[in-house]
């Protein structure tokens, strides 16, 4: 091989693999919206639906779809936030208490901001920062689990009432995807870093099962959503600001889908997540990152990514 043949070989392997270590050789598939779907966002915390959905979800009340965001945990186990929100650097159950509904009046202000109806959040209200230690250390225990925030061992909120142990997790989200009917739906992927998001993706495959058993059809197409990354999404933006799938899970495991968004969504996106305003703190990320000119879907279906949600969430499913 010529020397100048070695440095064309050379220039294109450095190409390709700076390409690659960013995600940007992804070939990403746009998803597309009906008009007049219903559509179900499980979201482990109040803001989520608005960081890795703001988008979205304007985009398909435009269309006349029907969304509702069924909040897994009510966000009350941030010391940072619960000091922001009581002026108690100690916080105890009261406060943390008084966080989780701050955080539901937070959610209801930001989805009037992109037009979702309020009637349409419903909260859950599961201990946060702990669904991982529900669904796999205590998935069919008799005795609740107490919180160690607010020191409940069920929603203290008054909308569900669920007792705090992993299989009222899974039965909880798949009564509201019966009650519901969605087309489509919206979870957090499993390979998300924060605890409560991959502990939430794990009950989807025991949620399927269920449908699969005792519903009409088939269960209703999925996607993931990823907010919680190493450099993500801040260091996953191409060179013209377009948010691009981490470089990890960009393989031929991952199938990723790409919603752009206009510079109004992404205007109101960021209205609504300044309604969070309990979340911008020191330690928490950079919420405005997120209201890049897309937003990143990855098939449910497709992905094949492991982690430790892949195998437990069978053992969450009632029978023997």
């Amino acid at each position: 091989m010529s020397r100048a043949s070695l440095v064309r070989v050379s220039l294109l392997s450095i190409v390709a693999f700076l390409f690659l270590e960013i995600g940007f050789a992804v070939d990403l598939n746009k998803l597309l919206l009906k008009p007049r779907e219903r559509i179900v966002i499980v979201a482990p915390h109040p803001d989520d639906e608005v960081l890795a959905c703001g988008g979205l979800i304007q985009q398909a009340l435009a269309l006349g779809d029907s969304v509702w965001v069924v909040y897994v945990t009510s966000g009350d186990g941030s010391w940072p936030s619960a000091w922001r929100i009581t002026g108690n650097m100690l916080p105890g159950p009261e406060d943390y208490l008084a966080l989780g509904r701050a955080r539901i009046d937070e959610a209801k202000a930001g989805a009037q901001v992109i037009g979702l109806d309020t009637t349409h959040l419903i909260f859950l209200g599961y201990p946060d920062g702990e669904l991982d230690r529900l669904v796999f250390e205590h998935p069919f225990d008799s005795v609740p689990v107490t919180s160690s925030h607010t020191g409940a061992n069920r929603d203290p909120y008054g909308s569900a009432g669920s007792d705090y142990v992993g299989h009222a997790v899974m039965m909880s989200l798949y009564d509201q995807i019966v009650r519901h009917r969605p087309d489509r739906v919206f979870f957090p992927h499993p390979l998300d870093a924060h605890p409560d998001h991959w502990a939430t993706a794990a009950v989807l495959p025991a949620i399927r099962e269920l449908w699969r058993t005792t519903q009409p059809g088939r269960f209703p197409p999925t996607c993931y959503y990823l907010v919680h990354r190493p450099s993500y999404p801040r260091g996953c933006q191409d060179q013209t600001g377009e948010l691009r799938p981490p470089a990890e899970l960009a393989g031929a495991d991952h199938h990723w889908y790409t919603r752009p968004n206009s510079a109004l969504e992404a205007d109101r996106k960021r209205e609504a997540l300044k309604c969070h305003w309990s979340q911008d703190v020191t330690l928490g990320p950079d919420m405005t990152a997120y209201s890049s000119s897309n937003e990143l879907f990855a098939d449910a279906y497709y992905d094949s990514g492991t982690a430790r949600c892949d195998a437990p969430a069978a053992g969450l499913l009632p029978g023997p």
